[in-house]
């Protein structure tokens, strides 16, 4: 069975954003893909996750739901996950926020 790239887990996520359905629906399918992605822990889906943060597709409150799992969530700890970590790091939006900035080094500490 193929994993799905980063490329493919942003198309899905465009792909759900235009559904022409009711919001309900649509938040559904969104919170679905999201703890999916979340919980996989391939490193395209930390890619993925790390993309979402940086272009504030999070809330505060879904970024802060999501940093903290992906050092128990990463199947395979590689040098690239280890780089997403530390520019996690250095995001304007983790910076801005105290909470999200202690549990961004949290993951990086747990990580390395």
């Amino acid at each position: 069975m193929k994993s799905l790239t980063t490329e493919d887990l942003k198309e899905l996520y465009t792909i759900i954003k235009a559904y022409p359905d009711q919001k309900e629906t649509k938040e559904t399918m969104r919170t679905l893909l999201l703890e999916t992605v979340r919980m996989a822990g391939t490193s395209p889906c930390i890619v993925f996750i790390k993309n979402m943060i940086d272009t504030q597709e999070f809330s505060d409150i879904e970024a802060f739901l999501a940093i903290p799992t992906l050092p128990h969530n990463i199947k395979t700890p590689t040098i690239e996950l280890i780089d997403q970590a530390f520019e996690l790091i250095k995001s304007p939006v983790i910076k801005k926020n105290k909470l999200l900035k202690i549990h961004a080094h949290l993951v990086f500490a747990t990580i390395v």
